[in-house]
């Protein structure tokens, strides 16, 4: 309360007496000065008690506002982890589909280094032979370990391996779902944490961070006098745990009112947590670079940006690199400033030799090495934009956003590198070669290659350049597609009971339509007469598949395209010769469709997505549906075999050099070339054109068959193996289309149903083959 009031009285002899209402005394000269001073003196003791208890309360109340956020943040604290997406792993084996040149390309692309393979990441090649020691996944169904094995190579097949029976290679990464962050890292357990770089880390940034209570007086005053000595900073004070909180909890503002939370924040964060829980974050949280709007936290994630490696593989001189940069990513950037970040590297290696971390032989060769950081980032993302769009599409549909950027899922995906890799180089190659021969300018192109009886789609390309900044070809591109959609109506003739022997009218012919009346013509504006069903089909007869289509009805064979998945307008049959847009995606589906004996399987790009603890989030499995008639599938099929033996696909056939089936396409003015083929493993579509719709000159084998040529060229060959209605055998047709043999010249295998088997034939006939042709069927 208030001080109670003095008076003062003065008596006639002099002397002097006060009063208060807590009584009366008298005093006299110096007597009184010493009373009233005593009585400032008890009053400023009252005001700083009371100042101080106030203080008091108010240290208490922030003290426990700041312990109780420092535990909440820190007890349910998780990192914001992006999903990470994975291609398909490589699998190594005995008679495996993979060449030495294939593997090595794998491996680089994986980081491993060259030389003896003394421990996981490395391998060495010579006389046809690598050895190699894997680094062993986590995988979906399991834990594939680190061996090392010896594979011999025979051509494009792995002759012979040692080791193991089967070793599947850790997948490439090929991107991240990031936070709103835009950070990206990778957690480091204590179990993975190199103890180079935990006692290299704390001997640099903070050598008494195992005595200290998360605030180092004795740093802060050597950093002082550091400073002031130089007249510049050139020394921070900041223990470990004050740059772990300032990182996690605080903005980057240098306000007094900062350093002390900050301060005071690791007071309490090293009264709860333990000292090594502390560094592990730390190494955890750190930023150490950036790849475009990605930030890199973390040491796990900066050795694979800064050496594609993981980080166990790092020799001494790569971490002292590491952690030189905890100083500054940007000023010590090896890739940009490689004289300053081998100046720093040198100086921590120098710390740590000061330390009893290395010798001095030891540290003078480290300071005369090259810093060994990789040309390009490792795990390089955005390479697969049309790709990684199409997963991102497909996630989002079952995860919540926060799902897939805080919680590290891993998403498995079907994605095949080296043949995604082979389409984007052909593309790209012979868009340009076209150019120079002049055939069409400003040329782009997609391409999609699935595996029919799974629905795995191993690579897809929509643009000449694969930079994914606009318009994705392979999925959003709908452009006419010439006469890939032919094989349709031979698909209902031969559900109408006809066969490949079965004669059609390759003749002009008017049909009436809303619009007029359409008069179509072959490509090159002539006309045979009637001819065998398998040859019109196979030489791409415009006529001949009109006619048939309307002998067996325009509508009726619109029902099938439907059926088939292709939903075409049966009021214009002109989609019949490609007045009919689709994508190379959708091309694909319904190729993958005949393929797979009429079995539908929807297109899959992800195979599993899982945990970062092992457990499996969600399985995407195969379901086929049966979609066409397997009896005319198989018939269809050994037709558009015949397109690549004798046909519009010859000479790509032969090129290929194992058996094949597919069907080229060329639109109007050849605006368009497409080219759709398989064998028993793989479906591939391509299509060249321009984005203006211009001529190109190209048709659909001399465009995007050569292109679809490299492709399968690239694959292991899969030989066709269809599968046989009891009731259809493969027989030896002559040049006249009568039972023939291997041995007799132009003769052709085809299916013939056994209850219309035609007639023997002898080999050496000679002639026009379509006019005997027409002897046997009559007609003209």
């Amino acid at each position: 309360g208030r001080l109670p009031k003095i008076r003062q009285f003065v008596e006639p002899d002099g002397s002097n007496w006060t009063h208060s209402p807590l009584g009366t005394t008298f005093l006299s000269g110096n007597h009184f000065i010493l009373a009233r001073m005593e009585t400032k003196l008890s009053w400023i003791k009252g005001l700083i008690w009371r100042l101080a208890l106030v203080a008091c309360v108010v240290i208490l109340v922030w003290g426990t506002w700041l312990n109780a956020r420092v535990v909440s943040l820190l007890d349910d604290f998780s990192w914001q982890i992006p999903a990470q997406v994975f291609a398909r792993p490589l699998e190594l084996y005995q008679g495996g589909p993979v060449s030495q040149v294939q593997l090595i390309r794998e491996l680089n692309a994986l980081g491993y280094q060259q030389g003896a393979p003394t421990a996981p990441g490395r391998y060495q090649q010579k006389n046809g032979q690598v050895d190699l020691y894997t680094r062993g996944f986590l995988f979906p169904d399991a834990k594939e370990p680190a061996v090392k094995v010896s594979l011999a190579f025979d051509s494009e097949r792995i002759r012979q391996m040692a080791g193991a029976s089967l070793v599947r290679l850790e997948p490439e990464q090929i991107g991240t779902l990031l936070p709103q962050s835009g950070e990206d890292r990778t957690l480091l357990a204590p179990e993975q944490t190199p103890t180079l770089l935990l006692q290299g880390l704390v001997a640099v940034e903070d050598r008494r961070f195992f005595e200290h209570f998360g605030v180092d007086p004795r740093g802060l005053a050597r950093a002082l006098w550091a400073n002031v000595s130089a007249g510049r900073v050139v020394e921070g004070g900041s223990t470990l745990t004050q740059q772990l909180v300032k990182n996690l909890f605080l903005d980057r503002s240098r306000t007094l009112s900062r350093k002390i939370n900050e301060a005071a924040m690791a007071l309490l964060v090293d009264w709860h947590y333990d000292k090594d829980f502390i560094l592990q974050a730390y190494i955890n949280q750190v930023y150490l670079g950036q790849a475009g709007r990605r930030a890199v936290h973390g040491f796990a994630k900066a050795s694979q940006h800064w050496f594609a490696r993981p980080i166990q593989e790092l020799g001494p001189a790569q971490l002292a690199l590491l952690v030189g940069m905890v100083k500054g990513p940007n000023a010590y950037h090896p890739r940009r400033n490689p004289e300053r970040a081998t100046e720093r590297r040198n100086a921590v290696l120098a710390v740590w030799q000061r330390e009893g971390l290395l010798d001095s032989e030891e540290t003078s060769r480290l300071q005369a090495s090259p810093l060994g950081v990789s040309r390009k980032p490792g795990q390089q993302l955005g390479r697969y934009p049309g790709f990684m769009r199409q997963v991102k599409s497909e996630l989002r549909s079952t995860y919540e956003p926060e799902a897939l950027q805080t919680q590290g899922l891993q998403v498995f995906t079907t994605l095949d590198p080296h043949v995604q890799s082979t389409l984007q180089q052909s593309l790209k190659n012979r868009l340009s070669r076209f150019e120079s021969q002049g055939k069409g300018q400003n040329l782009q192109g997609a391409g999609v290659l699935m595996a029919p009886a799974t629905g795995e789609v191993l690579a897809m390309v929509g643009d000449r350049e694969s930079l994914g900044n606009g318009f994705d070809r392979a999925q959003d591109a709908r452009r006419p597609v010439g006469s890939l959609l032919k094989p349709l109506v031979y698909l209902h003739a031969f559900e109408r009971g006809l066969n490949a022997m079965s004669p059609v009218q390759d003749v002009p012919v008017e049909v009436k339509t809303a619009d007029g009346v359409w008069t179509p013509s072959n490509y090159d504006d002539a006309f045979e007469g009637q001819v065998p069903l398998f040859y019109a089909l196979s030489k791409s007869k415009n006529l001949a598949s009109v006619n048939l289509a309307q002998d067996l009805g325009f509508k009726a064979v619109a029902d099938t395209a439907r059926q088939a998945g292709v939903d075409v307008n049966p009021e214009q049959p002109s989609w019949i010769l490609g007045a009919h847009a689709m994508s190379p995606f959708e091309v694909a589906q319904l190729y993958a469709t005949l393929a797979n004996d009429g079995f539908e399987v929807a297109p899959k790009l992800i195979r599993d997505v899982m945990y970062p603890d092992g457990r499996s989030a969600s399985r995407y499995t195969t379901d086929p549906s049966h979609r066409l008639s397997s009896d005319s599938v198989y018939q269809l099929q050994q037709v558009l075999r015949q397109v690549m033996v004798a046909g519009t696909g010859a000479s790509l056939g032969e090129r290929l050099g194992r058996p094949s089936a597919g069907k080229s396409g060329t639109s109007n003015d050849q605006r368009d070339s497409w080219f759709a083929g398989f064998d028993g493993g793989h479906v591939a579509v391509v299509w060249v054109g321009t984005d203006d719709n211009k001529t190109t000159g190209l048709t659909g084998s001399s465009g995007a068959g050569l292109i679809w040529l490299d492709l399968m060229r690239s694959l292991p060959g899969v030989d066709l193996s269809f599968r046989r209605p009891s009731n259809i055998q493969l027989r030896w047709i002559d040049e006249l289309g009568r039972l023939s043999s291997s041995e007799c010249n132009n003769a052709q295998q085809l299916p013939v149903q056994m209850d219309q088997l035609p007639a023997q034939g002898t080999c050496g006939s000679d002639g026009n083959l379509w006019q005997r042709f027409k002897q046997i069927f009559g007609g003209e």
